[in-house]
């Protein structure tokens, strides 16, 4: 199981705690990912690739999706890591799979707004961001060998660079 918390900042108690069966388990338990919170929903990136939308009072969960099941995705060696970004009604995630290299989710209802074709081999820890850049708002996602821009309305990509390597250092 994963767990979705509401705690009250002053006792720590939990407000409310929702539970969704995920398959699968890696070696490092708990999640990789930071929710993303809004005045009606809180949205969540499990380590198996659930994407979750729960009701920000109740805790009820509103829509449930999988990079799995829905974007043929593959998770990285410690699952997926990566935090969804909210931009006006939407939420936006990478599958980076050659079913869709970023998309974006009606918040209300899970409902595909837009996608972009692949964009990039697979890099499952990296979290889309926006930032303006040239006076325009861009949504930019780095993949282990590309970075592209893309319009956070529609999912045109902008721009895209590829060529470099992505080295680590351990």
């Amino acid at each position: 199981f994963d767990v979705v918390r509401c705690m009250d900042l002053k006792s720590g108690k939990d407000k409310w705690a929702t539970k969704y069966e995920n398959e699968g388990r890696f070696s490092h338990n708990g999640s990789r990912s930071i929710p993303a919170v809004d005045d009606k929903y809180v949205f969540t990136m499990g380590c198996m690739g659930d994407v979750v939308c729960v009701d920000r009072k109740l805790g009820k969960i509103i829509w449930q999706k999988n990079l799995l099941k829905d974007w043929k995705s593959k998770p990285e060696n410690w699952g997926f890591g990566q935090s969804p970004i909210l931009y006006k009604d939407t939420v936006i995630f990478a599958p980076l799979s050659s079913a869709a290299g970023v998309t974006a989710l009606s918040k209300a209802t899970g409902k595909e707004v837009w996608k972009t074709a692949d964009i990039g081999k697979k890099d499952g820890y990296s979290s889309p961001f926006l930032t303006k850049l040239l006076g325009e708002t861009m949504l930019i996602q780095q993949s282990s060998d590309t970075v592209s821009g893309l319009n956070p309305s529609t999912g045109k990509v902008l721009w895209s660079y590829k060529g470099y390597k992505v080295s680590w250092a351990i």
